[in-house]
């Protein structure tokens, strides 16, 4: 039997040798976006056949015979479903290859944590360019997987009934069947921890610093700042544009004062812009591949903050991602993938980590059976339309009871 060809319209998780580009070109492959590379790299893990990567770092868009011998286009997906976002150019070269589209971990974005009202469902169903792409994946999707239900919904309202609620793909990247076990016995040492000694290794999975709209989501990093500084934990950024990443790079001829001085204000506006600078001349993280980020945060106690995909390389590495859930996005991610969370609430000024460890929400034997319920369901659909699983994909779907017990 012939070995299967899919054809990823991504990157492998990853870009090689990130220190011989520049931050512009770093961006353009990553999306804007660094986590983009999560899902990437957990899409690559699910399935089984021959895998060949177009795009900013791999075949050109332009090359036509990359879809020879080809049977499906992968996609892993973020939240396409927004307004203000532009993808003609996905809707052309998904289009242009010919190929049945399959589309993991699609997902919609709101401002608020309990979803959209009837007014903003209507703004978007106007959206031209969002209608244009869902008339392509009407026409040429066999698969979609969503983040939730709240996507799943508006998927329908598209024209697009049939996709599978199943969380962002990047939950299965971990081997560990009882991973729920393992992070909830790491939170609890982390509050004995901070208990004993007033301290954790903290890493923080921190928003991009000039796209906090609200006054509220500025406090939470405000405050998480606070307590990853007192501790000296890691500072881990993801995009927020050149001045924002070239900083966190050590890249600061690339850096505007302006911007230093603006950066500094939003995170840290006691301090002075050398301290503020020292800090993060040492604690400041981006990473550009997925394997390199899960060894970076691989020796951190807990990992926390707003960002989605910082906290799931966390879960990936063995240690606790705590989300703090502040819109409907990631407040859909974690009810999807029940993942541990800590609500935008408890992230107040005063409150100590200790205090902010106890009210983080956790059910490690929900998420371990969830964990085999999603990767069965991924199984399931793959198999049902003619595309090989993994064997990384066929060992996280197996019963549980069953490993347990033969363990």
């Amino acid at each position: 039997m012939n070995s299967p060809k899919y054809l990823f319209l991504s990157t492998a998780g990853g870009i090689d040798a990130p220190a011989t580009l520049s931050t512009q070109k770093l961006l353009k492959i990553a999306g804007e976006n660094s986590g983009n590379f999560m899902f990437q790299y957990a899409a690559d893990r699910l399935l089984g056949g021959e895998h060949v990567f177009v795009g900013e770092s791999g075949i050109a868009y332009t090359n036509t015979g990359a879809t020879s011998g080809a049977s499906h286009l992968i996609v892993p997906s973020a939240n396409h479903f927004r307004i203000g976002a532009d993808w003609s150019g996905l809707v052309a070269y998904i289009n242009g290859t010919g190929l049945p589209s399959v589309l993991l971990g699609l997902g919609a974005q709101a401002p608020k944590i309990d979803g959209v009202g009837d007014e903003f469902m209507q703004k978007m169903l106007d959206t031209p360019e969002l209608q244009e792409l869902a008339r392509c994946l009407i026409e040429t999707s066999t698969l979609i997987t969503v983040r939730g239900e709240f996507s799943k919904d508006v998927c329908a309202a598209f024209g697009l009934p049939k996709t599978l609620p199943l969380g962002c793909p990047s939950l299965l990247i971990n081997p560990n069947k009882t991973l729920g076990q393992t992070v909830q016995k790491k939170i609890d040492s982390a509050i004995v921890k901070m208990r004993d000694t007033g301290a954790v290794k903290l890493a923080f999975t921190a928003a991009s610093p000039f796209e906090i709209m609200h006054s509220y989501k500025l406090d939470i990093e405000r405050v998480l700042f606070d307590h990853t500084k007192r501790m000296n934990g890691i500072y881990i950024q993801q995009s927020g544009g050149l001045d924002t990443v070239a900083f966190c790079m050590r890249r600061f001829e690339e850096v505007k004062l302006s911007a230093a001085l603006s950066f500094r204000s939003i995170l840290d506006p006691e301090s002075s812009l050398e301290s503020f600078f020292d800090y993060m001349k040492d604690r400041a993280r981006i990473f550009w591949d997925v394997d390199t980020w899960m060894a970076g945060v691989r020796p951190f106690d807990i990992c926390i903050g707003t960002r989605l995909h910082g906290n799931m390389a966390a879960l990936a590495a063995d240690v606790p991602g705590i989300v703090i859930t502040h819109d409907a996005r990631t407040s859909e991610l974690v009810k999807t993938m029940c993942l541990p969370y800590l609500d935008a609430k408890h992230c107040v000024e005063g409150a100590t980590f200790e205090e902010m460890l106890g009210h983080v929400q956790f059910d490690a034997d929900a998420f371990d059976e969830n964990r085999v319920r999603i990767a069965k369901a991924l199984r399931e659909a793959f198999e049902s339309k003619g595309l090989q699983p993994s064997e990384h994909l066929l060992h996280m779907s197996a019963d549980l009871a069953a490993e347990t017990k033969a363990a």
